[in-house]
């Protein structure tokens, strides 16, 4: 499994453990000392050749790149849907016989696309398909839980009282989803094999405008919501100047995921994996 460390790749890696399975874990930040009992291995350089050998053996392969609006300082970066990432993968999984892999990739992605992160995730899903393996893609909305998450800054940043950047207006539409959730339909993906050859995007609920979402949030935590609109012409050479004061909440790529305006169908989501939360109460340090 890549990405052990991201959001939805530790939740991942624990309900696997939690189910017996050993895991060759490969991770950005994670040390090996910082590996939970179980894991095999944890390896920061995923393009080297050493961790293939360690992929002998393994079942399925769970490829998983950072969601959206995770990991703001890697902004448009892809920390492991890479070409060189996924080609790496792909050649492993060839080589050892391991023709059962999961992509957990991102709502909008497409090759074509705009914001970096959705373009490399985009070109993750066709390598994929030209393999030839029996693969599952999962496509998470924005993704919402404590952490290095959109929503998690978005939570802290109203709770503050800091004044939030409308980037174009507010009118554009977002979606989010629990990252438990998400580990959750990608453990079971991995146990159905009807699910082979299908692609699923989800999200807990139909889209809502970003300011929406804001005020949401700003009821969640009750304090008064402060906007200040920013023209679509300065948007992204002011939020490229917050970002390297490190005063963004939205980085630029961020920026234009958002702007590309891809929603997915809830319903359909609800339909095959039940009820998804948006993840929008609390943090536990704010209390209930």
């Amino acid at each position: 499994m890549t990405g052990a460390d991201s959001l939805v790749g530790a939740r991942v890696l624990r309900g696997l453990l939690e189910a017996s399975m050993e895991v060759v874990a490969l991770a950005t930040f994670r040390t090996d000392k910082d590996i939970p009992p179980g894991v095999i291995r944890v390896v920061a350089n995923r393009t080297g050749n050493q961790w293939t050998e360690w992929a002998a053996g393994c079942s399925a392969a769970v490829h998983v790149g950072p969601g959206l609006g995770e990991r703001p300082a890697d902004d448009g970066g892809c920390f492991g849907v890479g070409p060189a990432d996924t080609n790496a993968l792909l050649a492993a999984c060839q080589r050892h016989g391991i023709a059962r892999v999961l992509l957990v990739s991102c709502l909008g992605a497409s090759p074509a696309a705009t914001s970096a992160r959705q373009r490399a995730a985009g070109a993750a899903e066709e390598a994929l398909w030209a393999a030839g393996l029996a693969a599952t893609v999962l496509r998470p909305a924005w993704l919402a839980a404590p952490g290095p998450s959109l929503v998690a800054r978005l939570l802290h940043a109203v709770r503050a009282g800091r004044l939030v950047a409308l980037y174009g207006g507010g009118g554009f539409p977002l979606q989010t989803v629990a990252a438990d959730d998400v580990a959750s339909a990608v453990i079971r993906c991995l146990h159905d094999d009807s699910t082979c050859g299908c692609v699923f995007e989800l999200a807990a609920e139909d889209p809502v405008p970003f300011v929406e979402l804001l005020r949401r949030i700003a009821a969640t935590v009750q304090q008064r919501l402060r906007t200040l609109s920013i023209p679509r012409r300065l948007a992204l050479p002011v939020a490229s100047l917050l970002q390297r004061r490190s005063g963004t909440v939205l980085t630029p790529d961020e920026i234009l995921a958002l702007w590309a305006g891809r929603t997915a169908d809830a319903a359909a989501a609800r339909a095959r994996f039940g009820p998804l939360s948006g993840g929008l109460g609390p943090p536990p340090e704010f209390g209930s």
